[in-house]
């Protein structure tokens, strides 16, 4: 992050205070640690961005600025199987990686321990008391690995309802209207659709349609 700073030094005012302003107030901070979570490399990313169309026509060119970068780290980086899997605590939320102290580290596993145990805690309870909206996931599978594969995608839709206080009866509750959220209900509504699909080994098991015999 420390060179990504560097990076907006050399940007021409007041384009770089603009952009200090908003580290101060962390509107691109935790934009960026999406981008690291997605493996884009954010010592080039942000600049890049900027430099990239002007601003005449911006009436707001924060929100500009946050609107290129929320869209340029939507998606992890790479394509086909060069792609690689972004780094989420509960699915959902990204990692902050990078240079830190051993307290910040600590800090941030405390952190990551507490998100990903209020996850299990929501959806356990959710489970024990039948709510609609972990009705809506699906039967959970009797095998050890499909249920293993099925708690950690329902593990994702706990994680946004307890991040968005969410008690809506549906899955993900409303739609959402900041940019942030709008992201993490798109990593909540996949895991969701991969729960609604149907297994390979549910599909085996589901008997051959008989065909129907013809009175003569």
């Amino acid at each position: 992050m420390g060179i990504v700073l560097e990076r907006v030094g050399e940007l021409p005012c007041p384009l770089r205070c603009l952009l200090l302003s908003l580290f101060l107030l962390g509107a691109l901070t935790a934009e960026l640690r999406r981008a690291e979570a997605n493996h884009h490399n954010v010592d080039t990313l942000l600049p890049r961005l900027v430099r990239a169309r002007g601003f005449a026509d911006a009436d707001d060119i924060a929100s500009v600025i946050h609107h290129r970068l929320a869209n340029a780290t939507t998606r992890p980086a790479g394509s086909g199987r060069t792609r690689q899997a972004p780094r989420l605590i509960a699915g959902l939320i990204p990692e902050a990686t990078g240079p830190m102290t051993p307290d910040m580290q600590r800090a941030l596993t405390e952190r990551r321990h507490l998100i990903e145990t209020r996850a299990e805690a929501v959806l356990d309870t959710a489970l024990h008391t039948h709510e609609p909206w972990v009705t809506a996931l699906g039967p959970i599978p009797a095998t050890g690995r499909e249920r293993q594969q099925w708690r950690r995608r329902a593990l994702v839709v706990a994680a946004y309802r307890d991040r968005y206080q969410i008690t809506d009866p549906a899955p993900l509750g409303s739609q959402p209207e900041s940019t942030a959220q709008k992201i993490d209900r798109a990593r909540a509504e996949t895991a969701l659709r991969t729960l609604a699909r149907p297994t390979i080994h549910d599909e085996r098991r589901r008997p051959a349609p008989q065909a129907s015999r013809q009175l003569v």
